[in-house]
């Protein structure tokens, strides 16, 4: 007969993640923090001394368990012990998390890849005895491969925005854009944002390069790069979204400026219940009144 346990919690993580979808493929840079209930805080003591912790925590939205289950970024089924997939007997994720901070109730970490509220049930210190020299990668050395080469046209196309960003013609903002689209053919295409003293007559980056891109005969767009001076990275306006979305609804925009920050998001993430072709087609097929 197999023994029964039950865990307590000693904290919580405090994350920007609000759902599960909004955890993004490389959360190596996302900040969050770890409070630590009362009754535990003595625990930490002596933790500040280390750069990295592992965290063990509870996949509390999970609805569900299999053995069987289709990750998330792999098209076939797999046993559920060769994945992170949350629907497993035992809820229970891992993760290594650079330690910024120690605080008397809580740690500052870094490398978040939990969704706001996730319960944690231990944080032990992560050393040496913990890495390994060689790693077998399994059926995920195929999507690591594939996402390192994502990852690597993602960052030509910031270079190429940014080099774009070089020719804006920006005499009343100041505010200079560049921007990138890799088109469905694989080819790229790059804008700038172009101004006019009649302010309603200026053409914002984004839709310089998707313009130029439908009118070299492209009918889809994958993914967009801008980049800015500014201090963080700017997403598009909204204009720019609507326009990104009408060619290309399942694109990957990435923002960026010119001090290396980076972020990324889907134009679905960008524009929730973007207007569409099908919002025209249902009101032409409406019986009127």
């Amino acid at each position: 007969m197999a023994m029964r346990a039950s865990i307590s919690p000693i904290g919580v993580i405090r994350s920007p993640f609000k759902r599960v979808e909004d955890v993004p493929w490389d959360y190596s840079q996302v900040e969050g923090e770890i409070h630590i209930y009362p009754e535990y805080r003595d625990g930490l003591r002596d933790l500040d001394g280390f750069s990295h912790v592992i965290v063990l925590w509870l996949f509390h939205l999970a609805r569900g368990e299999s053995l069987l289950v289709k990750p998330l970024y792999d098209s076939g089924v797999r046993g559920v012990f060769a994945t992170r997939h949350p629907n497993r007997p035992n809820r229970i994720a891992l993760t290594v998390m650079e330690l910024l901070a120690v605080r008397e109730s809580s740690l500052r970490v870094r490398g978040v890849d939990a969704v706001d509220g996730s319960p944690v049930v231990d944080i032990k210190p992560y050393t040496f005895k913990d890495r390994v020299a060689f790693l077998r990668l399994g059926w995920l050395a195929r999507v690591f491969s594939r996402r390192a080469d994502e990852s690597a046209q993602l960052h030509r196309l910031v270079s190429l925005a940014a080099e774009a960003m070089k020719a804006a013609y920006a005499p009343y903002s100041k505010f200079r854009v560049g921007a990138a689209v890799l088109a469905s053919s694989g080819a790229v295409y790059t804008g700038c944002n172009i101004e006019n003293a009649s302010y309603g007559l200026t053409v914002c980056a984004e839709r310089v390069a998707v313009f130029k891109a439908i009118s070299e005969g492209e009918r889809g767009i994958r993914a967009v790069a801008v980049v800015t001076e500014a201090e963080k990275p700017t997403p598009p306006c909204g204009a720019c979204r609507q326009v990104i979305y009408e060619h290309g609804p399942s694109a990957v925009v990435v923002m960026a400026n010119t001090r290396g920050d980076m972020e990324v998001a889907s134009i679905r993430d960008l524009l929730p219940k973007a207007f569409s072709s099908s919002d025209l087609s249902s009101r032409a097929s409406a019986k009127p009144l």
